[in-house]
């Protein structure tokens, strides 16, 4: 088989459905997204995820030992800069500066040295990211990482989290809806109804064209609740039906 190193694009490839395979696993939906996204993966819930893989390679300390050689040992590196190039009296001068993600979270993915093989990952939250350009792992596992290794269930978690919160959102809402006085519609409904911009029925409101309850929302707004006679009278300014089955005629 030819090494997966010969084609970086590829290794990524495999990365980034490997994580949506783990995450399909613990039934969390996730998409695959364009290049030109600053994050690789996105949940439903809009959990956003950057997938960095790399294949095993071994590593050579920078400093001699007493008998010129140089300890060596094995592990995944994976780079955390954006490159910048520059070129001065016809040298090339390649600088490295950290990059920052607008994701939630970092997945590394640690493959084998010549094969596409996944060892193992690591989840690691956005906050906890260390800013080195480098980041290095051990084969022995042994590292600031190892508590992320393989550690799915915070993407799951945060994943209920946001889920959670928008049904939480949703409920309220339909809590509040209830509090709306009986057969009143609010100037959106109104203004779908007969085609027309919300900001005309809130001003016919509140220049007392049509018939309406003042209704004060929790966050201290003022709303105008449309009565059905002040559909009728709507309907009259604007020589239109409404678009929607009503229990009255006109």
């Amino acid at each position: 088989m030819k090494p997966l190193e010969d084609d970086r694009e590829f290794i990524s490839l495999v990365g980034e459905y490997y994580v949506l395979y783990r995450l399909a696993q613990l039934r969390v939906r996730t998409y695959k997204l364009q290049d030109r996204f600053d994050f690789d993966l996105m949940t439903t819930s809009n959990i956003k995820i950057e997938v960095k893989t790399a294949h095993k390679r071994i590593k050579f300390d920078q400093f001699e030992k007493a008998d010129g050689s140089h300890t060596s040992r094995y592990g995944w590196q994976f780079a955390n800069h954006t490159t910048n190039i520059r070129w001065k009296e016809g040298i090339r001068d390649l600088r490295f500066t950290e990059r920052f993600r607008t994701c939630d979270f970092y997945v590394l993915v640690c493959a084998e040295e010549t094969s596409e093989k996944v060892v193992s990952c690591y989840v690691i939250p956005i906050e906890e990211f260390t800013s080195s350009k480098i980041i290095w792992i051990p084969e022995n596992g042994e590292s600031i990482w190892k508590k992320y290794k393989e550690n799915w269930l915070l993407i799951e978690e945060e994943n209920s989290k946001r889920i959670g919160d928008v049904i939480d959102k949703s409920q309220k809402l339909a809590s509040d809806k209830k509090l709306y006085p009986p057969n009143t519609f609010s100037t959106t409904e109104i203004a779908e109804m007969f085609g027309i911009p919300q900001s005309y029925v809130t001003v016919w409101c509140s220049q007392n064209l049509v018939n309406y309850i003042p209704f004060k929302k929790t966050l201290g707004k003022d709303l105008y609740r449309i009565t059905e006679q002040g559909v009728k009278d709507i309907s009259k300014l604007v020589n239109k039906e409404p678009k929607i089955d009503l229990e009255f005629k006109f």
